[in-house]
């Protein structure tokens, strides 16, 4: 006990000194007594230096007196900062200052707003620009010398101050001369350099200042063409400020051309849900205007039919500017009629009855003497719809006068009971205006009737898409099979009963295969719509075979097969070879029609966690990146680490279904990274404007050309690329004396990797009374301790080749130990045994070993004897291979410290052989590492330059007792010195200790910690960072929470022994 004492009373020491650590103080008054002086006598920057310092005393003073500064026209702070700071008196040298000195100026007004606290840098701001504005040559010089300071703040840049400074010009008001000088100050140093930079700058504008920024949008898109990353910062601003948007219109009506369909719908819906009237005759003229753009570009931008429905909804409130749209329809030119195209006059009467049949149901239902209330419009709307321009449509004036008629008796906008009938009148008027507008005009770009029986009736105007009657052609075609098969694509080869999908339908499944599909197999458009759209047909799956979540449906053969062969067939025929089965879905995805695109921005290589994370870091710092990931197994990106822990140990009887398990916080967690709507089809990807992620399963890239920046995939499509990673990963080491084995025994064989492996090995314990591992280092180990948690009573075998589990990590005298856990839980664990042949005996696999022991039976065999890192590409590519072996493992891609194999290729994950500052190169095969250099990798593809300096971390469980972090290099060939804490027997349990491993010089290369939790990886990060030489590691293991705090239970127990 005596260094529990000791480590307890250094942590009080190091808080005491961090509590005892004098703070600085700031933000209080600080007084002064002589009045503030108007004429200082100084020369021009110590003047302004002088003057500054005594307004921060002034500011200071009235905010601790929680009073606003008072700004009068004679008063003593307003003369020196017009004297002293903005140097206007006539001493100076003229009133105008020349460019050096603004400069000077400047300077010193940006590190003084820099250096202020957030509290009372507003202050300083009203002190200096504000009150001023009704003396116009005192005004414009201090807004000069705003929008100057500005531009110095974004030059500099201090993002912080350019953000408040925006904020400040919005009050003081927005001159145009300036705020276009502004913006051209932006574009000349951030936009044309780097442009995606402009949404790290435009984000906090936008949450600060969203009138700056439609202020800098309008003249920024004035002296710069419309880039993506623009587009999307304003985009996203659109979705939360629809006003605000709206006004842009009047000045850049071209902004329009950056948005997509839902914009449009959501400004034009906006707008039609304003209610009352417009403020002003400048906000009438602004939204007038912002839908006649509105409309406008939808026809020239969108090209696709406006869903009129939106105006002539019965059931919204009327309003002026509802009103305004549907006279701008009318009376607009005849590019803007052709908008509504896709008008329906049956749909609206059916609506219309809708209406007013819901109207009749809710008064008969409320039982109440008066009607319900109805809103009915009001006399300044029917004079607008009365403006509409009869003699360009052609309107009947009985038509309108029908409307006016019928609305006008209304006194106001709630009646009385007859108003009923005036509101049925109204919608009368209003489906007979627009029946006049569609059979007297050329609203559809030609007439109805010769529409309806012309030859070219099918033909629309240039732009706009000619789909429907195919559509409606399909749909009839599809509907009887419908009926039997939802969604169910037809397979060339295939008897009567299944049907041809529609283009739409077959569009919607991301893997149509050459192979017949199970009908049942969900579309990947949503992560759960499978289940909603099952017919109920679904069985028990095989062990090998069953339908999972995420995962490509068997095909319509082998669920023949497999029923031709009874549900009593043995769970020998349902686990086949897991070799077959990465063949049939290999086959199934090289088959897959999918649209590829021709060519991307950013080209992921692999479609694990480090191509995730990435993925993640590309469109952190381009907002509109496209990335495409190319992956070879048919699952979305998922963590590798719960098969063989966690959903072993939280995870339900469902698990390998959902792929879920309980959290320690009590939470599902599921092992996929995102859902199926995360991912950007691959083939909309070139033609989505704010970018996106598309993931391709099922496929390979064989081949880069580093040269031509193209890569080359399995089924011969080529796609060129911009900057490309390589995250191929690792794929399972064979054992050469199973690898040469009968067929039979082949299908008893599994190597652990991915999901499917794991669904196979799920529902082989379901069944299974014994399995052979076949591996000591931390998947074979976790997997035995796993399973054993799990099912207990199936027989674990393990073969471990070295003396003792984990060898490879930890030192001699500790893999002993872990063996000894393996085997106190029930795990046979057979050391210094190498398999030699395997055979099949009866319905089990017979195993010889070489240590003389006899033979091993098991139902299956679990090979884990660790992974190879896939260089494939690399090698087919003439990319640079890592000759470097690093703890035993083979070495990957070369890489230098940015993750660079070469101009515009990156590599990370467990396949790219990195130099690392502090341990020299090496690579790493755990999930920490994949993120973390995923993430890096991802920023460095977009211009970040920043070197590889974090130490990922890892841990397993191999045993109850048995939990443990690591960090660094954790090689048992180094020299290496472990601390453990001793238990009060005075026995050697090794339960909690620190194992340090030395490399050159003494010096700490490794960290592994045992049943120790706390801060300790932080503080092991730390030692191999600072890389000193160590002596005395019993003083140096005091950092590690070695020993448990003492309870008050156990002193008391301590106490009565003593006693005794």
């Amino acid at each position: 006990m005596l260094e529990t004492i000791n480590c307890d009373a250094a942590a009080r020491r190091i808080n005491t000194v961090q509590a005892f650590r004098p703070m600085r103080r700031g933000g209080g008054p600080i007084h002064h007594g002589a009045p503030i002086p108007t004429t200082l006598g100084l020369a021009f920057p110590a003047c302004v230096t002088e003057a500054l310092i005594q307004v921060s005393k002034h500011v200071r003073l009235s905010t601790h007196g929680r009073s606003r500064p008072v700004l009068t026209k004679n008063n003593d702070l307003q003369l020196l900062i017009d004297n002293e700071i903005f140097c206007l008196s006539a001493d100076r040298k003229g009133s105008r200052l020349s460019q050096l000195q603004e400069f000077t100026l400047i300077n010193h007004l940006a590190h003084f707003f820099a250096e202020r606290d957030e509290m009372n840098k507003y202050a300083y701001f009203e002190v200096l620009f504000l009150g001023r504005e009704g003396e116009s040559h005192v005004h414009e010089h201090r807004l000069r010398i705003l929008y100057r300071l500005a531009s110095y703040a974004l030059q500099f840049p201090i993002l912080q101050l350019y953000a408040q400074i925006s904020l400040w010009l919005s009050k003081v008001g927005n001159s145009k001369p300036y705020a276009e000088e502004l913006v051209a100050v932006l574009a000349e140093h951030y936009l044309k350099p780097n442009d995606s930079q402009i949404y790290e700058y435009l984000l906090p504008l936008e949450t600060s200042c969203p009138e700056f920024t439609v202020f800098f949008v309008v003249y920024a898109t004035r002296l710069l063409p419309i880039n993506r990353p623009m587009a999307a910062v304003f985009a996203s601003y659109i979705n939360r400020n629809p006003g605000y948007f709206l006004k842009g219109f009047r000045d850049s009506p071209h902004l329009a051309d950056i948005f997509r369909t839902e914009v449009f719908e959501k400004m034009l819906a906006y707008l039609l849900d304003l209610d009352g009237e417009p403020s002003g005759d400048r906000e009438a003229m602004n939204f007038h205007t912002a839908v006649m753009v509105l409309l406008d570009k939808w026809n020239t931008t969108i090209k696709k039919p406006l869903d009129i429905g939106m105006l002539f909804d019965p059931k919204v409130r009327w309003s002026r500017f509802r009103c305004d749209a549907l006279c701008i329809i009318g009376s607009k030119s005849s590019a803007a009629c052709r908008m509504v195209i896709s008008v329906q006059i049956g749909r609206m009467q059916s609506s219309a009855n809708v209406c007013f049949s819901d109207i009749r149901r809710t008064s008969k239902d409320t039982g109440f003497i008066r009607d319900p209330v109805i809103s009915i419009p009001s006399h300044t709307m029917i004079s607008r719809l009365s403006s509409l321009n009869v003699g360009r449509c052609f309107v009947r004036v009985h038509s309108l006068r029908l409307l006016r008629t019928s609305v006008v008796a209304a006194a106001s906008h709630h009646g009385e009971k007859g108003d009923l009938f005036s509101f049925v009148g109204a919608g009368v008027g209003v489906l007979l205006t627009v029946l006049a507008v569609a059979f007297y005009t050329d609203l559809f770009g030609t007439n109805i009737k010769s529409k309806a029986n012309g030859p070219g009736a099918h033909a629309h105007e240039e732009g706009v898409e000619e789909r429907h009657p195919i559509q409606e052609k399909k749909a009839e075609k599809s509907e009887p099979a419908a009926k039997t098969s939802q969604e169910q694509p037809e397979q060339p080869k295939e008897p009567e009963g299944e049907t041809q999908p529609s283009e739409s339908q077959s569009k919607a499944f991301s893997k149509p295969t050459a192979t017949t599909m199970d009908s049942e197999t969900p579309p990947p458009t949503t992560k759960r719509q499978g289940k909603a759209h099952d017919d109920g047909k679904k069985q028990d799956p095989p062990p090998m075979h069953g339908k999972k979540e995420h995962d490509e449906a068997p095909s319509d053969e082998s669920k023949r097969s497999e029923a031709d062969a009874g549900k009593g067939s043995s769970s020998e025929e349902g686990a086949s070879s897991p070799v077959n089965s990465k063949e049939e879905k290999k086959k199934i995805g090289s088959s897959a029609g999918e649209e590829v695109p021709k060519s991307v921005e950013y080209l992921l290589i692999g479609a694990g966690a480090a191509s995730y994370y990435a993925s993640l870091a590309i469109r952190a710092r381009h907002a509109d990146a496209k990335v495409l990931m190319i992956g070879e197994e048919d699952h979305l990106p998922y963590n590798r680490p719960p098969l063989s822990k966690e959903l072993w140990w939280y995870g339900d009887e469902n698990a390998s279904s959902s792929m879920q398990y309980e959290g320690l916080s009590g939470k599902k967690r599921d092992v996929y990274f995102e859902a199926e709507g995360f991912f950007v089809p691959p083939g909309e990807l070139p033609s989505t404007v704010h970018g996106g992620v598309s993931l391709l399963r099922g496929h390979r890239v064989e081949k880069l050309n580093p040269d031509e920046k193209k890569a080359y995939l399995d089924d011969g499509t080529c796609i060129s690329y911009e900057k490309c990673l390589i995250a191929t990963g690792g794929k399972p080491k064979d054992l050469p004396e199973l690898k040469n084995a009968s067929d039979d025994v082949k299908k008893r064989i599994l190597y652990l990797r991915g999901v499917d492996d794991y669904r196979t090995l799920d529902s082989i314990c379901k069944s299974a009374k014994s399995i052979l591992i076949v591996g000591g280092g931390f998947i074979g180990s976790e997997l035995a301790y796993s399973i054993h948690r799990k099912y207990k009573d199936i027989k674990i075998s393990q073969v471990v080749a070295e003396n003792g589990n984990l060898s490879h990590v930890l030192p001699e005298f500790l893999s002993k130990k872990a063996t000894e856990s393996l085997r106190g839980i029930g795990v046979d664990v057979i050391t210094g045994a190498k398999i030699t042949a395997a055979r099949k005996r009866g319905e089990q696999v017979e195993v010889e070993v070489n240590n003389g022991s006899k033979s091993i039976t098991s139902d299956y065999i679990i090979v884990c004897i660790g992974i190879q890192p896939d260089t494939s590409v690399a090698e087919a590519s003439g990319l640079e291979l890592s000759t470097i072996q690093l703890d035993n493992r083979l070495g990957g891609v070369t890489t230098d410290a940015e993750l660079r194999v070469r101009s515009d290729i990156w590599a990370a994950g467990d396949a790219a052989s990195f130099y690392d500052k502090s341990l020299g190169r090496r690579r790493v095969e755990h999930w920490e590492n994949a993120q973390v250099s995923g993430r890096l990798a991802g920023e460095n593809m977009t211009g970040a330059g920043k070197a590889f300096w974090y130490q990922p971390a890892f841990f397993s469980k191999i045993a109850p007792q048995w939990h443990i972090n690591a960090v660094g290099i954790t090689d048992s060939s180094l020299p290496t010195v472990s601390v453990f804490a001793k238990d009060d027997n005075a026995n050697e349990s090794f339960e909690r200790g620190v194992v340090f491993y030395k490399g050159d010089d003494g010096k700490v290369v490794g960290v592994l910690l045992l049943n120790v939790y706390g801060s300790g990886v932080d503080v092991s990060r730390r030692l191999i960072e600072e890389a000193r030489s160590i002596d005395d590691f019993q003083q140096l293991a005091k950092l590690y929470q070695l020993y448990r705090p003492a309870e008050p239970e156990d002193e008391e127990k301590n106490e009565e022994k003593k006693a005794e």
